[in-house]
């Protein structure tokens, strides 16, 4: 009389099972083991695809000061003025890879307080650096920041953040500005997505981010912290800008233009 065959028990032993032929339960065995396996494979992929985040790339950023007049000067430090080697070009470093961020929380609120240099990190671009009046009159200086690369459309989803600092005044005020890209329906993008902070000053167009004006005395040293990343809580950082590149340069002429 043949047994009576339970092929719904789920706590099959590997080698070894009661009422079952050694040939059928090697079978159910590799059945679950390569169904273990792919069941992995799966949620290995599926944890991939939402933890993962978005990657990016930053190309170097050129400072560059008007030579015209020679009235203006760049350093990465105070006493490279004092030591009569400031610049008219500076070289920022690039980022090959910058994974999205929410940057209201990933960037420090004193990130601007830094030394000059680079301070880049895996979550954003930071450099900071100090623009010097070496003339003989009061200066009225445009900055001007130009697109100079955007592929993917990676741009639609850039942050950047400028901070200025008057050290030649007493009070040495820090002002703030972040630029982004309009968002999809035209209007201006959020300075932040969770709480009302007001909203960011759009690019001025698909060549430039923005033009505004700078002034210092004569001897004055004005000093800029530059913030660059990927926001992650806006809508258009999706995976299709994967892998884009985003650069831009910044000039000071020795006029408001």
């Amino acid at each position: 009389m043949a047994e009576n065959y339970n092929t719904d028990n789920e706590n099959l032993a590997p080698y070894v099972v009661k009422g079952l032929s050694r040939e059928y339960a090697k079978k159910v065995t590799i059945a679950k083991i390569i169904g273990a396996i792919v069941g992995g494979i799966a949620l290995l992929f599926v944890s991939l695809f939402f933890v993962s985040n978005v990657i990016a790339k930053s190309s170097k950023l050129v400072i560059r000061a008007a030579q015209g007049g020679g009235s203006l000067s760049l350093a990465e430090k105070i006493e490279d003025f004092e030591a009569g080697e400031g610049r008219t070009t500076l070289y920022a470093k690039s980022l090959d890879k910058i994974r999205d961020i929410d940057g209201n929380n990933a960037v420090p609120e004193d990130v601007y307080m830094q030394d000059g240099g680079s301070h880049n990190t895996q979550d954003y671009f930071c450099y900071t650096f100090y623009l010097k009046n070496v003339g003989t009159s009061y200066l009225h200086s445009t900055m001007t920041m130009t697109l100079t690369l955007n592929t993917k459309n990676i741009a639609d989803a850039i942050r950047i953040e400028v901070y200025e600092t008057q050290l030649w005044t007493k009070e040495q005020e820090t002002t703030f500005i972040k630029y982004a890209k309009r968002a999809a329906d035209g209007s201006d993008e959020p300075i932040s997505y969770d709480i009302n902070k007001g909203k960011c000053t759009s690019f001025l167009d698909n060549n430039y981010i923005s033009k505004k004006g700078v002034e210092a005395p004569v001897g004055g040293i004005v000093k800029f912290t530059i913030v660059m990343y990927l926001e992650g809580p806006d809508p258009e950082c999706v995976n299709d800008i994967l892998g884009g590149t985003f650069g831009f340069n910044i000039d000071f002429t020795n006029k408001i233009q």
